[in-house]
């Protein structure tokens, strides 16, 4: 057990936490510019991204319940954001992934995501961004499953910009 950890320094860093996600958005309704919920902005950048292409997989990395990720899917679907289709080597499963239009709005989420961002880290030095990044990127992966392999590489992604 680390000793520096002390009560009032977790409280305090789960107070910034807290704040962090407020300013970001995440109690609002619409996430990242758009009318959808946390959870479908989630699943239109995991596809966008390539980490999942099928409701299983999807479930596990949002951390939800298969029957809600069902809902999602059929949702996004009908939205026309994203379309399904039968593994053929597995009736059971399906794959997913992003329309034209899922992928344009993947692009405005990006968009959106990265300027806000910016906006908030301009005003900070070359140092201290750099102890931000290094300080959340090793922060997710102390939150992440024992032995679970975490990259945050992004693949190109036709942002919208302005």
């Amino acid at each position: 057990m680390n000793h520096l950890l002390t009560t009032p320094r977790i409280d305090e860093m789960r107070a910034a936490l807290r704040h962090m996600v407020r300013e970001l958005g995440f109690m609002q309704k619409g996430l990242a510019g758009t009318e959808l919920s946390p959870s479908a902005v989630h699943t239109i950048i995991e596809l966008g991204y390539g980490k999942v292409t099928n409701a299983s997989d999807l479930a596990a990395l949002l951390h939800l319940e298969k029957s809600s990720v069902s809902r999602l899917v059929q949702k996004l679907e009908s939205d026309g954001l994203i379309k399904v289709r039968l593994d053929l080597s597995n009736k059971r499963s399906r794959f997913l992934s992003l329309t034209q239009d899922g992928q344009d709005l993947l692009g405005e989420i990006e968009g959106f995501a990265r300027r806000q961002l910016r906006s908030a880290l301009d005003a900070l030095s070359a140092n201290d961004v750099a102890q931000i990044e290094t300080g959340v990127i090793l922060f997710a992966k102390c939150l992440s499953a024992e032995g679970e392999r975490v990259t945050y590489a992004v693949p190109e992604v036709k942002v919208q910009e302005g």
